[in-house]
């Protein structure tokens, strides 16, 4: 696994999961993926999620609910999260709770400009936020990207790619575009957040 830092904020990892590892968690997606359902945005549905945590309450169950936290905790990460302050007191101290989502965006549409923290009255307690992307087969879809606006930066949704940051910055995902809308095939990743308890 190689991890790096851009623009002094976020964490971007490549080759997160060995080959072994990797097929158990696409094992695992393909059998939750009758479990998602739609959240709506407006009139819009945009994202279909699957909360990993509710459906498995005995974490144990689920290798994807033991390996993520491993790698999130892992001496790799950590190396690159102990240079970063608006993440390493999130990461490090562990008083926070840990969640973990199947999500996919299916349909011709984009994901508007946000944070994770929420605002004013409705703060989340949200501190990190985090993507591993499944994207085994590039060539159904372009697009889908991860949007930083304020350090103008755009992350490509690469296979097995896992990015951290701070909740607070605005992000969006841009319009993922299908090679064959007919086809099941959508753009696929794995995310959570950090929040404090």
């Amino acid at each position: 696994m190689q991890v790096s830092i851009l623009k002094n904020k976020l964490i971007v990892a490549e080759n997160v999961f060995d080959q072994n590892a990797y097929g158990i968690v696409a094992g695992e997606i393909d059998k939750l993926r009758p479990k998602i359902e739609p959240t709506y945005h407006g009139t819009d549905v945009i994202l279909y999620r699957a909360v990993l945590d509710n459906l498995f309450p005995d974490r144990k169950m689920s290798f994807i609910l033991q390996a993520l936290p491993e790698i999130l905790y892992g001496s790799a990460v950590l190396e690159q999260v102990e240079q970063l302050h608006d993440l390493s007191y999130t990461l490090m101290n562990k008083h926070h709770k840990f969640t973990t989502t199947l999500t996919e965006m299916r349909g011709d549409t984009d994901y508007r400009t946000h944070t994770d923290t929420g605002d004013g009255e409705n703060w989340t307690g949200i501190f990190m936020s985090w993507i591993w992307y499944f994207n085994p087969h590039p060539e159904k879809f372009s697009g889908g990207d991860l949007e930083v606006p304020e350090l103008d930066l755009v992350i490509e949704p690469q296979d097995n790619r896992l990015v951290l940051l701070p909740a607070y910055l605005k992000h969006r995902i841009g319009r993922p575009v299908f090679s064959n809308p007919e086809e099941k095939y959508y753009r696929t990743t794995i995310n959570g957040f950090l929040t404090l308890r």
